[in-house]
């Protein structure tokens, strides 16, 4: 096999996975949900009821605690 040979059924070959790849990537975007809907739509209106929120690790262990006093939001707790 010649070498140009080879270098074209090379080119050929990624090619063909690139498209793959589009076509793939644009199925999967297309049948999923939009990318701006809301995860928790009643949410807006309840933030203001918010005072605290606490972040967890795997396991269950507190990463951070942040709360609200007044109009501002500070660390209460860092690290467990």
């Amino acid at each position: 096999m010649t070498s140009s040979r080879r270098v074209l059924i090379l080119f050929a070959a990624a090619v063909l996975a690139v498209a793959a790849g589009v076509w793939l990537t644009a199925r999967q975007t297309s049948s999923s949900t939009p990318e701006r809907a809301l995860l928790y739509p009643d949410l807006k209106q309840q933030l203001d009821a918010v005072q605290s929120v606490r972040i967890y690790k795997a396991g269950d262990a507190p990463v951070v605690e942040i709360a609200r006093k007044d109009a501002a939001w500070g660390v209460v707790q860092r690290g467990g």
